[in-house]
């Protein structure tokens, strides 16, 4: 008998080997079968899309992204290309950034950062929504928020941030910027709320809207109304140049008025 055990387990090891061998070729050789064997094998004993939870969708409706993730309800959790569909997420145009975590064993967890439109891009003709980083975001023309900045210009969506972080500064100082108008010499033309054309330096914008302050505030002292200016000219460094509407201002008048 103990000549029977020992034949047994030397033969058993074999076969163990050979078992483990067979599985390890087929696994090669049909990788998507073994894949889908073990995907409906977890999926029997729960590991199943029940919920997805996303956290910070405001824009992004819900079938987007459902699309996005190429998953449904039911589906074995842990078929779902999570870095695909990250990247799916990611191309959608209101997304700036996405991130994914399966919560096993039935869940999905997002969470979505959403591009914040902060201003109207006119060039060619055509109208684009854009971020504060300058970059477009794909959407209607009906989608457009109300009372947002319309910047002009070709590479003036790539200059608007700078601009935007200095005019913020500035904002309860002088009238609402309505529109910019980006030049071919780098330099930006504010339009304001009250119609009057603000001319910027290509260089030290923020020294410019320095003196456009004071300029302001020397022009309300003196009970000079603003409705008769149509230009602000602060290209050169250090001076103002104040155009009222219809014939310029001599200089000395000019002068004047900008002190």
């Amino acid at each position: 008998m103990k000549e029977i055990y020992r034949l047994l387990a030397r033969y058993a090891k074999i076969i163990a080997l050979m078992i483990s061998a067979f599985l390890v070729i087929y696994t090669l050789v049909f990788p998507k079968t073994v894949a889908k064997l073990c995907m409906r094998t977890s999926k029997k004993i729960g590991f199943s899309l029940k919920d997805v939870i996303v956290d910070g969708r405001s824009r992004t409706t819900t079938s987007e992204i459902c699309a996005a993730l190429g998953a449904r309800i039911d589906d074995p959790i842990l078929s779902i290309d999570i870095e695909k569909a990250k990247n799916n997420l990611q191309q959608l145009p209101w997304i700036s950034s996405a991130s994914i975590e399966r919560w096993l064993p039935r869940s999905l967890y997002i969470r979505i950062s959403e591009r914040i439109p902060m201003a109207v891009w006119q060039v060619n003709g055509k109208f684009f929504l854009i971020d504060r980083s300058g970059t477009t975001i794909k959407c209607d023309e009906n989608e457009f928020p109300q009372d947002m900045i319309t910047i002009v210009g070709e590479q003036a969506n790539s200059n608007f941030q700078g601009l935007l972080q200095t005019i913020s500064k500035f904002q309860r100082k002088i009238p609402k910027v309505v529109a910019a108008v980006f030049l071919r010499n780098h330099r930006w033309n504010l339009h304001l709320e009250n119609g009057i054309v603000v001319k910027l330096p290509e260089t030290d914008t923020e020294e410019a809207l320095n003196i456009l302050c004071t300029a302001f505030e020397s022009l309300s002292n003196k009970n000079i109304p603003l409705s008769g200016v149509a230009s602000i000219d602060l290209r050169f460094a250090g001076s103002i140049v104040i155009e009222p509407k219809g014939q310029p201002l001599k200089q000395s008048d000019e002068k004047a008025k900008a002190e």
